[in-house]
């Protein structure tokens, strides 16, 4: 649980970091 966790935020920071826009945006 905590694995998949860690996966999608480290996924997430690094989405944010290459593409800056809101969550929204992603989703």
């Amino acid at each position: 649980m905590w694995r998949v966790f860690r996966g999608i935020l480290l996924v997430w920071i690094g989405s944010s970091a290459l593409f800056p826009a809101p969550a929204s945006d992603i989703n």
